[in-house]
């Protein structure tokens, strides 16, 4: 073989791989995504169970709404609240966040003071705020943000939104943090307990995905109706410097 012919042979298989690696490229930007998406589920499959010690959940569940008589289509009444709180308080546990969004006085003012008046004696508690009307996806400027109730600010400076980043499928993987200089629910309790992460400027505006704990029923938790039980020692050996998310389940 001549050497012309093998240097066509070389640009012949040069061109081919070019061209093979400019379609892959293509393809890559065109799917980029669903692979963003796959490269994150796929660990999940083969990811060991975790056991958690640190976080826990209380829910507001069908048991609890039956046993207080509490309404599904309304707010619940705030003494029951501010017990919770207390019993979290006397527990030891290490944070309270609240994603319940409290932005009115409550149909009771007395029981949303004696909430208020908890959540000021323990001293590590986070409310759920609202960022209301807009494109908050987008960081638009016409938010119309729904802070809780006065009564409740003057307990505690720890509040954020609890608005999540759904992908196209409604699963949620990457963390929102910093809206319209508005922090999230979970930034400003990471703020409160002092996390490393919050301690550089800008941090919050950085891309973060998820690192879930694992399935459904990972985090440990226990029904809102179970956790009032202040008389029970396992209750308090439960809660005890664990950080603890109330929410419905």
């Amino acid at each position: 073989m001549t050497l012309r012919r093998k240097l066509l042979d070389v640009w012949a298989t040069g061109k081919s791989g070019v061209a093979i690696a400019t379609l892959l490229g293509l393809l890559i930007l065109l799917l980029r995504t669903p692979l963003e998406r796959w490269s994150y589920d796929l660990p999940y499959l083969i990811r060991p169970q975790a056991t958690i010690s640190e976080v826990a959940i209380v829910h507001l569940d069908d048991v609890s709404h039956q046993a207080l008589n509490q309404p599904y289509d309304g707010a619940w009444d705030r003494t029951n609240h501010a017990e919770l709180v207390e019993v979290l308080t006397e527990a030891g546990a290490r944070a309270i966040a609240f994603d319940i969004l409290f932005n009115d006085e409550g149909r009771n003012p007395a029981a949303n003071l004696k909430f208020a008046n908890a959540v000021r004696k323990n001293g590590k508690v986070v409310l759920a705020s609202d960022l209301g009307t807009g494109d908050y996806y987008a960081y638009a400027i016409d938010l119309r943000p729904m802070l809780p109730n006065s009564t409740l600010l003057a307990a505690t400076p720890y509040y954020g939104f609890d608005q999540l980043m759904p992908d196209p499928d409604d699963c949620i993987r990457r963390h929102l943090h910093d809206v319209a200089t508005i922090q999230s629910l979970s930034w400003s309790l990471a703020t409160m307990l002092n996390a490393e992460v919050t301690k550089h400027p800008g941090s919050a505006s950085e891309e973060r995905w998820l690192n879930y704990y694992g399935p459904r029923d990972t985090i440990p938790h226990l029904s809102y109706a179970q956790a009032l039980n202040r008389n029970d020692p396992a209750v308090k050996d439960f809660f005890r410097n664990r950080v603890v998310f109330i929410g419905s389940a």
